[in-house]
């Protein structure tokens, strides 16, 4: 018979707690918090992992430069700047998100839409902008 011992044990649970975030996409199911078979923006506020990648200057904001070398270069930014200010708020980087996978502009994501954002990449972890010395890939369609 196999025995555990403490310190087996306080090793895997030091392990497993060092070892970080899952680098998994969310499902659609555990976004789908009401389980009506649609994602709305309010459901996937903090889920997206891109904002502090794109903020290089770590204002807390995204300048128009910024959103020009990010992924999302072809997004026109005054769409995105919804109050006009020149920068892009978080509030406001997760509602230029969610209007780009928004393909029947319908305020909420069937599965298709939410695959489609998930397979570009949208919910994959990345180093920060700080760890990182080369600028971020092109993955738009």
């Amino acid at each position: 018979m196999f025995r555990f011992s403490s310190f087996g044990i306080a090793l895997a649970a030091i392990l497993a707690a060092s070892a970080g975030p899952a680098l998994a996409a969310p499902s659609f199911d555990s976004l789908d918090h009401n389980h009506d078979g649609h994602i709305k923006k309010e459901q996937l506020y903090g889920q997206i992992k891109d904002f502090s990648r794109w903020d290089s200057n770590d204002n807390g904001m995204i300048e128009r430069d910024e959103l020009a070398q990010s992924k999302y270069h072809d997004a026109k930014f005054d769409d995105w700047d919804r109050d006009g200010d020149g920068e892009i708020d978080s509030k406001e980087f997760y509602d230029g998100i969610f209007s780009k996978y928004d393909s029947d502009k319908n305020g909420r994501w069937a599965r298709r839409e939410y695959n489609d954002a998930r397979d570009a990449g949208l919910f994959e972890a990345h180093e920060s902008h700080a760890d990182t010395a080369s600028s971020p890939a092109d993955t738009t369609k």
